[in-house]
């Protein structure tokens, strides 16, 4: 009986060695790296000796008992071989699978190049040399066995003998398919050559003997095993050190000799894995396609780096070009497909979840990456795209500007007013929250800013706002305010809508004496500025969980209100107000044809594909003449009417001081003839066309009662406009909340918004109660 390492099944032996083969060599590594890196000198000299067996064996053959198949080197040999004869089931690409992981050494210097002496000059020199050696070894071992041998020797080894037996033999199968009679040989098992039957050629061309250079291919394959079970850990340890992959912190403590121990447990687990598939063609393409992964993503990285024109990216190398990293990376994933279209399916899903979960898991690292070089050259070039396409009104959307205060006495109206700028992000514009700091750069030093940029991150990550943060330091809140308005942004992503508090405290005096006055100040660098403006008040009011139905209000008075109905169709895309229903609501005299106001205004809703309902109000003509839709027409008169109503609420001439300190500490509860002969003759107008239960959720009313211009300019404009929209807004408030007295469930809020009209001369306001 021959003595055998067989354990019954071909399968299971195979997998049983395997596994114990790596169990030893990892055993090996994990007592010391450094013995094993000193035996690399050993492995060596017998992986040199074994190749000058072969080339020695192939040119001298055939030697002694080779059999008649083993033809020597041979011209007519080598023509006969030349062509491809697949086998059914057999093709290039599962020839190229096996064959492609002999050349995945050619980075073995680079993944140790903690060891080198000057990487720099060592890593190319070498990857190169080895490619370089390989590919003419491999080459002139192809074209010498296959002018050494027959084709059928090469391809079956003893099995062809046989068939040449039997074929001499015709009462034993004369005519027979050559493949057939090897499976049936091999008990149906197809033989398709590259396993145990190679040693048959290589036993009858070895020199000097079969089992010397059967011991020299087993030295070396445990040599190669070795080299990678040093290298392996310690690239993944280094990766698992990073923190870019979480789920592998596991693996990136090293022993107290600073070896890898445990990231060398985590590869023999994967090698022992691979090691019960149990064949060597099916480890093969899985092998091949991991490692052009692996390439493929190195030359993409290059390509874009060198096509971003990163700084930091610059290669020593003098023959590097773009166009050799995008042939590689396209060439490499070209030839996973070729190998098995499939694996490289799921090789690239795989893939792409890394990058998606190190994008959402992984920890920040400080050696950069190529995507965010592509990012900036695509933000850079669509930055300039932007610019172009912000001539068109078509593309027009709120982009705003948050004047944000983190310390303040009313904290809560400013997070509520984050709350009303996320609930407008349904036009997916820029938004910038800004914090004015006062003092000196120098004095408040680098990190109080970036401490209170951090804070204000916090306040809008709460309110689900993506977005920017800034941190303004200037010597006062004016002069922050307006460098703020004129400079924020870039280009095309400038801000054109400006998100202000309303100053609750202008009345107190104190240190809120000037508020009134940077109010206005702000306002007239707005339209100066040709930005929109949305004033808030009454935030606190403001809901934050959807409502179940109600209406939003769009009120166009004397403005065609354009904004406001960009804003209402902005709001109603949040979940907050989803349920609400847009009604537009218009003023007529009752001399106009309403109807057809209302048929005007249907075909306009229909033509900007906003779904709203209209209502128009009728008013008599003495009620209030400058809220009528006609505002071109009775332009004169609005203006008349707006001075009387300021003379009014002032209560002196223009330019009287007195007057104008009176009316600051005058109490809001006064009653006023204005407050009358304005929303108070207005607002109770709608009552009678709503019924009890169409109270809206908010309404948007324009106000062209209110200007900012050249007559106002003088000591009492600061007053008389805050407490104009003071009253205002009390009158709409108090409104609200008649008709909404005994409602069930209803929410009772207050969300003053006031927006000056683009290209309105003389500053016209438009407001949102």
């Amino acid at each position: 009986v021959e003595p055998s390492l067989a354990l019954g099944d071909d399968q299971l032996g195979i997998r049983v060695w395997a596994a114990a083969l790596v169990a030893a060599m990892g055993s090996m590594v994990y007592m010391g790296m450094g013995f094993v890196s000193k035996m690399g000198v050993f492995f060596a000299v017998i992986v040199a000796l074994t190749l000058l067996s072969y080339y020695v064996g192939l040119t001298t053959a055939p030697l002694g008992n080779a059999p008649d198949a083993v033809t020597g080197l041979s011209a007519d040999t080598l023509r006969d071989n030349w062509g491809p004869e697949y086998e059914d089931g057999v093709n290039f690409s599962i020839a190229l699978s096996v064959f492609f992981p002999c050349f995945t050494g050619i980075l073995s210097g680079a993944n140790r190049a903690q060891a080198l002496r000057d990487p720099q000059r060592s890593i190319p020199l070498g990857t190169l040399g080895a490619i370089c050696i390989s590919l003419c070894m491999y080459v002139s071992f192809m074209v010498l066995w296959g002018a050494v041998a027959d084709r059928g020797y090469l391809k079956y080894g003893a099995k062809y003998l046989k068939y040449e037996e039997s074929a001499e033999a015709p009462a034993d199968g004369a005519g027979r398919h050559l493949l057939e009679l090897v499976m049936d040989l091999a008990g149906g098992r197809r033989l398709l050559g590259g396993g145990t039957e190679s040693m048959d050629v290589v036993g009858a061309i070895a020199w000097p003997s079969a089992l010397a250079v059967q011991i020299g291919i087993v030295i070396a394959s445990i040599s190669q095993a070795l080299q990678c079970l040093i290298v392996a850990p310690t690239l993944l340890s280094a990766i698992a050190s990073d923190g870019a992959v979480p789920f592998l912190a596991y693996a990136s403590q090293l022993s107290k000799q600073g070896e890898p121990q445990r990231a060398l447990i985590v590869t023999m687990a994967i090698c022992t894995m691979a090691c019960m598939i149990g064949s060597l063609d099916m480890v093969a393409p899985l092998l091949s396609i991991c490692f052009l992964t692996c390439y493929a993503a190195m030359n993409m990285s290059t390509f874009a780096l060198s096509a971003t024109e990163s700084p930091s990216w610059r290669p020593t190398w003098r023959y590097f070009h773009w166009s050799s990293a995008l042939l590689g990376f396209l060439m490499c994933t070209i030839m996973m497909f070729l190998i098995n279209w499939y694996f490289a399916i799921v090789a690239v899903l795989l893939v792409a979840a890394m990058f998606l979960y190190i994008y959402l898991k992984g920890g920040s690292v400080d050696w950069g990456s190529a995507i965010a070089g592509v990012r900036m050259q695509l933000a850079t070039q669509a930055m300039l795209q932007v610019r172009e396409e912000q001539r068109f009104a078509v593309n027009w959307r709120p982009q705003l500007l948050c004047l944000h205060k983190l310390h303040h006495t009313h904290m809560h109206t400013h997070e509520e007013m984050l709350t009303l700028a996320s609930q407008l992000k349904g036009g997916r514009g820029l938004t910038m929250v800004v914090e004015i700091l006062e003092g000196k750069v120098a004095e408040l030093g680098g990190e109080r800013v970036r401490a209170e940029r951090e804070l204000l991150e916090q306040h809008m990550a709460k309110v689900s706002i993506e977005g920017f943060a800034q941190v303004i330091v200037a010597p006062s809140y004016r002069a922050g305010k307006s460098i703020t308005i004129q400079g924020s942004g870039l280009g095309g992503l400038e801000p054109n809508t400006i998100l202000l508090g309303w100053p609750h405290n202008w009345r107190s005096g104190g240190k809120h004496v000037d508020d009134a006055d940077v109010l206005v100040e702000t306002l007239c660098e707005c339209q100066a500025m040709d930005k929109a403006v949305v004033l808030c008040m009454h935030l606190q009011d403001f809901p934050t969980e959807p409502l179940e139905g109600g209406y939003i209000d769009i009120w166009w008075l004397i403005h065609d209100g354009g904004l406001l109905l960009l804003i209402a169709h902005l709001l109603k895309k949040h979940k907050v107000w989803r349920s609400c229903k847009l009604r537009l609501h218009t003023v007529a005299e009752k001399s106009d044809n309403s109807d057809m106001i209302k048929r005007t205004l249907e075909q306009l809703l229909e033509n900007v594909r906003i779904k709203a309902s209209v209502e128009v109000v009728e008013l008599e003509d003495d009620d209030l003449l400058a809220y009528t839709h006609d505002w071109t027409l009775r332009k004169g008169q609005a203006q008349a009417f707006r001075s009387r109503m300021l003379g009014e609420l002032a209560g002196v001439e223009e330019g009287d001081e007195e007057g104008s300190s009176a009316l600051v500490g005058a109490s809001s509860s006064k009653e006023s003839p204005v407050r009358v002969a304005s929303f108070n003759n207005l607002l109770p107008s709608l009552r009678g066309s709503l019924g009890s239960g169409d109270a809206p959720r908010m309404a948007l009313p324009t106000d062209g009662s209110i200007t900012i211009g050249s007559a106002q300019r003088g000591a009492s404009k600061s007053v008389v406009f805050p407490q104009a929209i003071d009253m205002i807004a009390g009158v709409a408030h108090n409104e609200r909340s008649v008709r909404n007295a005994g409602a069930r469930a209803r929410r009772d809020f207050a969300a003053e918004l006031q927006m000056p009209l683009r290209g309105r001369a003389g500053g016209s306001m438009a407001r949102s109660a």
